[in-house]
């Protein structure tokens, strides 16, 4: 704490332009349903893609980049979401939220609003230490050393790809395209572990309760997922609105959508506004909800070290499976709420 201290008055220089507390115009019944256990198959190498789980045409490992997107008002409609094979939604200063985007089976032409680095962000992405790399706007120099110190390989604005989109108000007009920035991360020679087990066969899940709607409440926005029958997903909103792609204008969607709650605390650091900056402990043990195909279970996730890997069981201590598709991880505070109903 001491060391936040010291650093508080350079912190919240650093810290300008780039809070996610602004605001501004924008620029453009419960039924259960109870099956027999069966075993669960890790899919765990490329003859399938480890974040989703889908069957691969080949067997070519590929690099994992994490980009951290802005979830402002003036940052939506964001690009490039709609290709992340996982998106974490953690709590930023002001009680907001902001994104780190997975990509791994595919990568999108472009990415962003691109914001800057947030200490949570070790805790995310330290169990692929060595095998990770963060596109990030900057931040201060403290939280860019912890998630570097973690394993994580960083490339920020004046690394090749990124670029400033003419067309909207700074800080929310940095971006990269993706084919020039991924051109020098370098090439993994083996599969990269994914963060969960995937199974087409639904048979081993059992006690799910039918819901139709999730509502993740932070403390300043609102994740909100709907479930859609006939697209057999679950679509995605924010603080009410649709949350929709610049890229195709169509709304943001996910297989499968996951709520871990956590503890967060605020540090010593402000930011423009002289509100704290938050972090989120993933060190530990708590709480985790699942949605998949129009259902909620519940189970725990652990994690005992920051470059460990995420455990997720079942509530009856197995390791619970996700259907093959994309997940969105919802990181939710203890001074949040989650409704489904």
């Amino acid at each position: 704490m001491r060391r936040w201290m010291a650093l508080c008055a350079a912190c919240t220089l650093a810290l300008v332009g780039c809070t996610s507390a602004e605001k501004g115009a924008p620029s453009a019944a419960t039924a259960t349903r109870t099956t027999s256990p069966s075993p669960v198959a890790t899919q765990s190498d490329c003859d399938s893609a480890p974040f989703t789980g889908e069957a691969e045409q080949d067997a070519t490992p590929e690099p994992l980049v994490a980009v951290k997107v802005e979830n402002s008002y003036n940052a939506r409609p964001q690009s490039g979401l709609e290709d992340a094979d996982i998106v974490f939604v953690e709590l930023v200063e002001g009680g907001e939220t902001r994104f780190v985007a997975l990509f791994n089976s595919q990568i999108p032409d472009v990415v962003g609003p691109i914001r800057s680095i947030r200490p949570t962000d070790a805790g995310i992405l330290g169990q692929w230490a060595g095998d990770v790399s963060l596109f990030y706007s900057g931040g201060v120099a403290a939280f860019v050393n912890q998630v570097k110190d973690a394993g994580v390989s960083l490339y920020t604005e004046e690394d090749a790809g990124f670029y400033r989109d003419n067309s909207r108000w700074a800080p929310h007009n940095l971006y990269a395209s993706m084919g020039a920035a991924v051109a020098t991360v370098e090439q993994p020679s083996d599969c990269i572990r994914g963060l969960f087990t995937y199974t087409a066969n639904d048979s081993h899940r059992s006690g799910g309760l039918k819901v139709s709607a999730v509502t993740v409440s932070y403390p300043a926005a609102t994740s909100g997922w709907a479930w859609n029958e006939s697209a057999g997903e679950w679509d995605r909103s924010d603080d009410g609105a649709a949350t929709a792609s610049n890229t195709s204008g169509h709304v943001l969607s996910a297989t499968n959508v996951v709520v871990m709650h956590v503890q967060a605390h605020n540090l010593s650091v402000t930011d423009v506004a002289g509100a704290p900056v938050p972090e989120t402990v993933l060190v530990g043990k708590g709480n985790v909800d699942y949605f998949v195909a129009g259902y909620q279970y519940t189970g725990k996730w652990e994690k005992s070290d920051i470059n460990a890997p995420f455990e997720f069981t079942d509530s009856s201590g197995e390791t619970f499976a996700l259907d093959p598709g994309n997940t969105w991880v919802e990181l939710l505070p203890q001074t949040g709420t989650l409704t489904a109903q």
